[in-house]
């Protein structure tokens, strides 16, 4: 740039001076362009992760929120196993149909669980669920898996593998999506419980109706419901917490 300068005397005042001046900056040139080169190199071989592509990929409890209630079920308090997707991953659910305020009463609650399994007549599992808070008490949530059925055996074996279920809870006056999710975490020694009694089922024959099996499961969780209930009023917390055995 001195080829420019206002002043006589800084100007170059040869064709030397003006070629050692251009080899300068050719050499200057040369230089930032290897720079340029490199930075590529490296830009190239970095992964790069496009920000909307990782928006586009949900959580768990996104994917649980997105659902709405089957339409084969019915409006009414009732809770059922469900099994969902993420990706290639196959999760453990329990779907939860309850009044709106019933919902919102146990936002914040203990979450507790216990498996009950009955080899004969019938294999069956009782999977109990209850939510308590100090306030409105405890809701219990049985639901039982059949361990001659698909779906039954399925679920045994999610839930020991997977070791916590979701819970999905959906409003009798909102049933077109899921109001909110909790998730509950299982005891290590009940996870090898339900791996081994779908192992044992699938021997095992059955010599009466499911209906007496789960007959039977509900006298015993009838006579559990005390002792139970004097675990979950001992906690005497506000937080939430999860409680399996």
């Amino acid at each position: 740039m001195s080829c420019l300068a206002k002043n006589p005397g800084d100007r170059p005042q040869s064709v030397e001076d003006i070629l050692r001046v251009l080899k300068k900056l050719e050499e200057s040139l040369a230089h930032s362009l290897v720079l340029v080169d490199r930075i590529n190199q490296v830009l190239e071989k970095s992964p790069v992760v496009s920000e909307s592509r990782q928006k586009l990929v949900p959580s768990v409890d996104e994917i649980c929120r997105q659902a709405s209630w089957p339409k084969d079920k019915p409006l009414a308090t009732i809770v059922f196993p469900h099994v969902i997707r993420k990706n290639s991953e196959v999760l453990p659910t329990l779907w939860v149909m309850l009044k709106k305020q019933d919902i919102q009463n146990r936002q914040v609650s203990t979450r507790y669980n216990q498996f009950l399994f009955l080899e004969r007549p019938h294999p069956m599992v009782l999977w109990i669920t209850a939510l308590h808070n100090r306030e409105y008490g405890a809701n219990w949530l049985p639901c039982y898996l059949d361990l001659k059925t698909p779906l039954g055996q399925k679920m045994a074996r999610l839930l020991g593998q997977t070791g916590s279920y979701r819970i999905l809870f959906f409003a009798i006056s909102e049933p077109e999506h899921c109001t909110s999710v909790m998730t509950s975490t299982i005891d290590p020694v009940q996870r090898q419980r339900l791996v081994q009694w779908a192992n044992t089922s699938q021997a095992l024959v059955s010599t009466a109706q499911p209906q007496f099996s789960k007959k039977v499961l509900k006298q015993e969780f009838e006579k559990l419901k005390p002792k139970i209930l004097m675990k979950l009023e001992a906690i005497h917390t506000d937080y939430p917490t999860n409680i399996s055995e």
